[in-house]
């Protein structure tokens, strides 16, 4: 706490400047995401869809959909497979999977 006193940071201060950090990161691989080279499997997208959403809107509170929608009802059992989960922790799960998925498919330039 000295150093943080000496320097006239508050704990909130380097907190922000954290999170200000992990945003930033958390946005370039949302970026890197959407310019995949090659379009990932089905398991591998909905992970990082539902991960994404679980970080940017929380827990799912929209109502399932219909059973004929295949995909948004893909999506939407992904992201409640996330329920419950810390927006922080679904955060940083997603930049390690994005990182994983950059690394498998490439990036478009």
């Amino acid at each position: 706490m000295a150093y943080l006193d000496h320097c006239r940071l508050t704990t909130s201060d380097v907190y922000n400047t954290l999170a200000l950090f992990r945003l930033k990161d958390f946005k370039k691989a949302a970026e890197n995401v959407r310019k995949l080279a090659k379009t990932p499997p089905n398991e591998v997208f909905a992970k990082l869809y539902s991960l994404f959403k679980q970080a940017t809107v929380g827990d799912c509170e929209r109502d399932k959909p219909n059973i004929t929608e295949l995909k948004e009802k893909a999506k939407y059992e992904a992201w409640m497979s996330n329920k419950g989960m810390d927006r922080e922790e679904a955060a940083k799960l997603y930049m390690e999977e994005a990182e994983k998925a950059v690394e498998k498919f490439g990036v478009k330039s």
